[in-house]
């Protein structure tokens, strides 16, 4: 095909025209006219196009566009060809011109045949005066029509006046009573529902029919049997249906509502349609409203206004409302029997002066009430208010007011009509349950400074016993007694783990977890996690690895902390129930909606979990059932931990298992838009380094450090655990002699190159002696030692002045870590002096 094409373009064999005969030498003029015209037709022909296609761009409703197109072809072709037929006189190629020329006579051909297939259609198409005249005829039957059509709607003026008042008071009423209204369509079994019943079940997707099985799943487990029976029998009954029942909204909240329908038949008396409304009672627990009545094809104006008036009527009486109509120049309102009983006064329905309202509201609420009104008439906007009432006996009720706002036909204000119904109720409830929620904050605070204290006592005495038994452990040559070290080691850091679940439940369950997003690496979260938990597994003999599937982000924004611990809880259970076989974590992307998650697997071989307890497990204290407990121990906590830590990162947990045959948890985080992040092969990333099982070396740092403790047990164990690798380690019982010490050493010239400081002293604590040396312009490093594990412990050390933090148990290797790098830094800076 290539060298066909290329051949078209050869010239051998063929003359530039200029060479072709005599004639062009002796007479160029002749030549010369012939390419000039060529070249002006050529340009011509290509300019008619472009106004061709500038036409049909412009006037995109003509008839046969496609004839416009191909007519430009056509042109351009033609004007294509003149354009050769220049060029040949210096550029001989006429294979080139033939097949140019060969498909301007397709072109011409194809343009001719659809200009041939076009023509009875455009003779048909009507002339300018013949769409005139057709206009001028229909112009007169419109005008007869319009006619005959003002004549009807001249008779039924007043009635669809009257309606429209009668069907605004009763979507006001029925906004007022936050109603819900829904009709299904029984042989479609397709609902439709209003905006307000769309709030009542917190679903989504409005203006749209849904299914009814979609409003019963919403309904508490404890009464769907009831309803679902409850709507058979009325439509086997063809009668109707009045309920009150509980919705779920959402996780946690439960709303009461109650439910009124009516069941329609067709001429055969089968049922076609169950039409009702909803309205939530959760504030008062009162008799229901049941609507019965369906709004069907209306027939005239008058039985339109009636059938709206009943279901107005049955509203109100049902919600226990009473109207009002306040006319706002004349002073006066229209009450009806209930808005009077409801006031308590002695009168009979009808209009009367405004001021017997305003009298019965509470002096209190007087001013705040007008203000709302008068905000409401200001802003043309709907009324909402709560306040009180004093009844002439004495008593006070509280009342809540809705409304609207009703213009004249000028469009000025003229009244403003609603309901008030007794909130007396829901108003003493909400106060019981304020008073319950101070009750349950103080005794949260109370929990929380008891675990505060409680984490001081036990870690201050736990914190010796590791420390020394990590001091003692190198002076101990014989492995049995190196063995029973490693057991009080062993022991010891569970019961640490046990105390650190039990304090991160209770500050997520206090709400003061923190959570601190930052650029993270999962990669690097999951092989740090395997490596950690690599011995625990080998020791069982199990196959510890990590599966990547796929591209996954380099980098998410999250709490790496937080992840780390999900994943070590996660992987230390399915070590823990896996007796042989192996423990796989997963990782891998999915993308949904533009947005990308991470997803967290962890899949063992172990025990399994039965398929009735895998939501139990998530609960605290709970392992899924005794035996489980008896035979693996643990308190049961870290589950719970994380599935509130995920909860906290906003993600999901779940969890697959079949019993005896291993389960996999998944968790699931948010990563962010795709289009922010920089997704890459988990094999480009840089391994981390997998740390080892026996712990850092440590050599000897040239620096004086001074321990400020009170504990004699934790002095003990600090001095032993320094001693082999700094060149002084002093000891201070407070905060006062610590401040002595290190006044003594630098009039000494021989000061302390790092202080670490316990928080918590008798005689001066921590807090304070540290801000007293700053402010005498101490500067070199202090380290906190604390046994704090409450939130802000942390921040509150730094804010204080000190450089560094240090929970009790102090961990051997990262004290030592932490010296070292403070004396880098020292030498570092005395080596740019």
């Amino acid at each position: 095909m290539l060298s066909w094409l290329t051949h078209i373009f050869e010239t051998r064999g063929f003359a530039p025209r200029w060479t072709c005969g005599t004639g062009w030498s002796q007479e160029p003029f002749w030549g010369w006219a012939i390419i000039i015209a060529d070249l002006l037709i050529a340009a011509a022909y290509l300019a008619i196009p472009l106004v061709l296609v500038y036409f049909i761009r412009r006037r995109q409703d003509l008839p046969f566009p496609r004839i416009f197109w191909l007519f430009g072809a056509f042109i351009l072709a033609c004007g294509a060809t003149h354009l050769m037929e220049a060029i040949i006189f210096w550029w001989p190629a006429y294979r080139f011109s033939a097949v140019l020329k060969m498909a301007t006579a397709v072109v011409s051909l194809g343009t001719a045949f659809s200009l041939l297939t076009i023509a009875p259609a455009a003779i048909s198409l009507r002339s300018p005066r013949q769409m005139e005249a057709e206009v001028r005829r229909r112009v007169l039957e419109l005008e007869q029509l319009t006619a005959q059509l003002r004549s009807e709607v001249a008779a039924r003026e007043v009635a669809e006046r009257t309606l429209r008042e009668s069907e605004e008071r009763l979507r006001m009423a029925l906004r007022a009573g936050r109603m819900g209204t829904w009709d299904w369509d029984l042989q479609a079994n397709e609902t439709r529902v209003n905006s307000t019943e769309f709030d009542l079940f917190s679903m989504e997707g409005r203006n749209r029919p849904v299914p009814i099985e979609s409003l019963f799943k919403q309904i508490h487990p404890d009464d769907e049997r009831r309803i679902r029976d409850a709507v058979r029998k009325a439509i086997g009954e063809r009668g109707e249906f009045h309920e009150e029942f509980r919705v779920l909204r959402g996780e946690e909240e439960t709303r009461w509502l109650v439910g009124r329908a009516e069941v329609l038949a067709d001429s055969r008396n089968v049922p076609v349609r169950m039409v009702g409304i909803n309205y939530d009672v959760t504030d008062r627990k009162v008799a229901a409203l049941r609507l019965q009545q369906e709004m069907s094809a209306r027939k005239t104006a008058q039985q339109q206004l009636e059938r709206s008036e009943g279901w107005l009527r049955m509203v109100l009486r049902a919600g226990g409302m009473g109207t009002w109509d306040w006319d706002i120049r004349g002073k006066t309102a229209v009450l009806d029997a209930k808005e009077i009983e409801i006031l308590g006064l002695d009168l009979e329905s009808g209009r009367h002066p405004d001021s017997i309202f305003f009298e019965r509201v509470h002096p209190q609420d007087a001013d705040r009430l007008m203000g709302t009104l008068n905000q409401c008439i200001e802003d043309r906007s709907e009324y909402d208010s709560e306040f009180r009432v004093v009844l002439p006996d004495g008593e006070t009720r509280w009342l809540a007011g809705r409304g609207a706002l009703i213009k004249d036909s000028d469009g000025r204000p003229a009244r403003l009509v609603g309901v008030n119904f007794n909130i007396t109720e829901r108003k003493e409830f909400e106060r019981s349950l304020e008073i319950a929620r101070q009750q349950a904050n103080a005794a949260n605070r109370a929990k929380s400074e008891f675990l505060a204290n409680m984490s001081h006592e036990i870690r201050t005495p736990l914190a010796a016993i590791l420390g020394s038994a990590d001091a003692l452990y190198p002076r101990i040559e014989q492995e049995e007694q190196r063995e029973l070290l490693r057991m009080i080691r062993s022991q010891g850091g569970l019961l640490l783990g046990i105390l650190n679940d039990i304090l991160d439940l209770s500050k997520i369950e206090a709400g003061r977890l923190e959570i601190l997003p930052e650029p993270t690496s999962v990669k690097a979260v999951v092989e740090e996690v395997r490596s950690l938990m690599s011995p625990q597994a080998s020791e069982k003999g199990l196959n510890l690895s990590t599966e990547f599937d796929g591209k996954i982000p380099a980098r998410i924004q999250t709490d790496p902390l937080r992840v780390r611990q999900i994943l070590l809880n996660l992987v230390g259970n399915a070590v823990k129930f896996t007796d042989a076989g192996s423990v796989t974590i997963g990782v891998r992307c999915e993308i949904a909606d533009g947005l990308a998650y991470i997803v967290l697997s962890v899949r063992d071989t172990g025990v399994g979990i039965p398929p009735d307890q895998t939501e139990a497990i998530f609960e605290a204290f709970s392992q899924g059932n005794q035996e489980i407990t008896r035979k693996y121990g643990g308190t049961g906590l870290g589950l719970t931990i994380c599935e509130k830590l995920v909860r906290l990162l906003s993600g999901k947990i779940s969890v697959r298992s079949e019993l005896g045959r291993g389960a996999e948890f998944c968790v699931e985080l948010p990563a962010g838009e795709v289009s922010t992040l920089q997704l890459v092969d988990p094999k480009a990333l840089t391994e981390s380094n997998e740390a080892g099982t026996d712990g850092p070396e440590f050599g000897r740092l040239p620096i004086r450090v001074l321990v400020v403790e009170d504990n004699r047990g934790l002095q003990i164990m600090l001095k032993r655990m320094l001693e082999n690798h700094v060149d002084l380690v002093e000891l201070a019982n407070n905060g006062e002699a610590a401040i002595s010490e290190i006044a003594r050493a630098a009039t000494a010239d021989a000061p302390y190159d790092i202080v670490l400081m316990d928080m918590h002293m008798p005689v001066l604590n921590g807090f304070d002696a540290t801000q007293r040396l700053r402010a005498k312009g101490y500067h070199l490093p202090i380290v906190a030692l604390t046994a704090g594990a409450m939130s802000g412990d942390r921040d509150r050390c730094l804010q204080a002045g000190c450089d560094n933090y240090l929970s009790k148990p102090v961990d051997r290797g990262r004290l030592l870590n932490l010296l070292a790098e403070y004396h880098r830094k020292a030498v570092a800076a005395d080596s740019r002096e």
